[in-house]
């Protein structure tokens, strides 16, 4: 039989760290529909027009970029620079952080352009929150994810 290298007290970590996505998800889906429904049914656009909507839009990309470029590039680089260390150790408390800086970075842009729709009554201000709502989803942990980027970080990127 072919035995993973990550010890099975993971699994419970692993089951930690779903519960704190799970639980980002739903007050995601929480804050969205209570804002959503305030904005439409009891106190309407505050700025309905297009151009704070496009403001908002534009940080919506910016978030998108972070997300997508600056935050690998980040981690990328912290991974070599602990490599060796945890060639050696459980790698577990490195992989909840970076679970935990991608997740906040995507709650966070959430959040904000909620508001923006808030303030704009602008649909397609949400749109980014559903988007950003899916990778927040894709980053729900499991052991196979837990045990190729144990992998990854015990080789340095070329």
């Amino acid at each position: 039989m072919n035995e993973s290298p990550v010890p099975a007290h993971i699994d419970g970590k692993l089951f930690g760290l779903r519960v704190v996505v799970t639980g980002l998800l739903a007050g995601l889906a929480v804050v969205t529909g209570v804002m959503v429904f305030s904005t439409l049914k009891l106190v309407g656009p505050m700025a309905p027009d297009p151009v704070v909507a496009d403001v908002f839009l534009g940080f919506a990309g910016l978030f998108l970029v972070a997300n997508l470029v600056v935050v690998p590039v980040g981690l990328t680089r912290a991974r070599t620079a602990i490599g060796g260390v945890l060639a050696s150790g459980d790698p577990f408390a490195r992989y909840a952080a970076e679970t935990f800086v991608r997740a906040g970075l995507l709650e966070g842009a959430s959040i904000f352009l909620v508001v923006g729709f808030m303030i704009t009554a602008n649909w397609l201000v949400l749109a980014p929150v559903a988007v950003f709502a899916v990778m927040l989803a894709a980053l729900m942990p499991s052991r196979a994810r837990f045990e190729a980027w144990a992998e990854g970080v015990r080789q340095p990127p070329s």
